[in-house]
């Protein structure tokens, strides 16, 4: 038997009425959220998770999304992915975005390092 899982957007007050509207007609629910510098509070969106029994969470996000989870400290774990294909540019996006820190030893240490082959890939896992 397949359960389908229910979809909910985070958001902020400043989203239009008409968007939510629309997601909401199509069953999908509408979390308002208090903003922090123009974006969705992560921390309040987390708070807002667990007291609906959601404990857990997989962030699959863009640079930007990676920065704000690490700055916040909301991460725990990282579980990292890498295809043996080398991908750059000046226009390339990294991993994580967001400033680059100053020096070496600001960087986020991973702990408790496993390292592991899927197929072609490498998987990077490792707890902050």
């Amino acid at each position: 038997r397949q359960h389908q899982a229910k979809t909910l957007i985070a958001t902020t007050a400043t989203a239009p009425r008409a968007r939510r509207s629309a997601l909401q007609e199509k069953g999908i629910e509408v979390l308002m959220v208090s903003a922090r510098q123009g974006r969705v509070s992560l921390p309040a969106l987390l708070r807002e998770l667990g007291r609906r029994g959601i404990l857990s969470l997989l962030v699959e996000g863009g640079s930007e999304v990676n920065a704000a989870m690490l700055t916040a400290k909301l991460v725990d774990h990282v579980r990292l992915y890498i295809a043996p294909l080398l991908l750059g540019g000046r226009d390339a996006k990294g991993l994580i975005g967001g400033n680059s820190p100053a020096r070496l030893a600001s960087a986020i240490p991973l702990n408790h390092i496993v390292l592991r082959s899927l197929g072609d890939d490498v998987v990077v896992e490792g707890e902050l």
